[in-house]
């Protein structure tokens, strides 16, 4: 009898180790995300500035006027805009498995309170009925 109580516990450690293992994992997979992001937005900005200088030397240089570069400009633009919201869609994803990790943490430690408080309460119980034989 002696050995149920020292292996909850020690389930109750192993518990809390997964539990910090998945922390890890979740910061980890948010972190790459991060970074992800950034060098994309990075990578976004140059060539957009990139585009940007070599229309405007085309401009110069073909003497087009100013209406034919700015419908040119909107249309690239418009081109960048629905690739960047297809990388985004990508990335949420991403973000969307990190939360239902993080869901699944926050339903694992509600759990696990659950069990503690039902442990405390046994251990109550039994002290409450151990009570009357101590006083006889």
């Amino acid at each position: 009898m002696p050995e149920q109580p020292i292996e909850g516990w020690i389930g109750i450690v192993r518990y809390f180790d997964d539990i910090r293992a998945e922390n890890a994992m979740a910061r980890e997979a948010i972190h790459a995300l991060q970074e992800r992001l950034d060098d994309w937005d990075r990578e976004q900005d140059i060539k957009r500035m990139l585009f940007e200088h070599r229309l405007l030397a085309q401009i110069q240089f073909t003497g087009k006027n100013a209406e034919d570069a700015q419908r040119q400009v909107e249309s690239v633009n418009a081109q960048l805009q629905a690739h960047m919201g297809s990388h985004k869609l990508k990335d949420k994803e991403h973000l969307d498995r990190v939360e239902s990790l993080q869901a699944e943490r926050i339903k694992a430690r509600t759990a696990l309170w659950i069990q503690i408080l039902v442990i405390v309460g046994a251990f109550l119980v039994a002290a409450l009925n151990l009570i009357p034989h101590f006083l006889k």
